[in-house]
């Protein structure tokens, strides 16, 4: 979850609509919003696919400390 200072900065960006008529656009705001624990609304293949995606980048982040 956001600390209250990051949820207050980013509320406008984390609160209104994808409306990005370019799908990769539309999923990095999906994605963000899913880091924040603000979209709720996912089907359970994109909530799979930002599990996968959020799992690998924390292998890369290990790594990078080894």
């Amino acid at each position: 979850m956001l600390t209250p200072a990051v949820e207050m900065a980013y509320r406008e960006h984390l609160s209104s609509s994808v409306q990005s008529a370019d799908p990769e656009v539309a999923e990095e705001q999906l994605y963000r919003r899913w880091l924040a624990g603000k979209e709720q609304d996912l089907d359970e293949v994109t909530r799979d696919a930002f599990h996968q995606r959020w799992n690998a980048k924390q292998r890369v982040l290990q790594a990078r400390k080894s």
